[in-house]
């Protein structure tokens, strides 16, 4: 597919871009052959193929949710840098 000057011009605008015109005639080939790419995927007969979201059937892994035992508060605030009523003090933000 040939990229003319105006066409150009217009993606140029809608992704907000500025191009130099050295690298306007480098990009235009690009686009090209990217477009040409894409006309062979066009060509290719996926008839017989059922449409998918994904290239991969992926299932969510799950568990079950366990209770287990956690450190007491106390332990986990022994490493913080300091420490007030419970809580970790960091600096303030605003």
């Amino acid at each position: 597919m040939k990229i003319d000057d105006l066409l150009f011009h217009r993606l140029e605008k809608a992704a907000r871009l500025k191009v130099s015109p050295e690298e306007r005639s480098r990009l235009q080939a690009d686009i090209e052959r990217i477009l040409d790419y894409v006309e062979l995927l066009n060509e290719v007969d996926v008839s017989d193929l059922e449409p998918m979201v994904r290239p991969v059937d992926l299932v969510n892994q799950t568990r079950e949710d366990v209770v287990a035992a956690r450190p007491f508060p106390r332990k986990i605030l022994e490493n913080a840098y300091e420490e007030q009523d419970g809580y970790f003090v960091v600096p303030k933000i605003l």
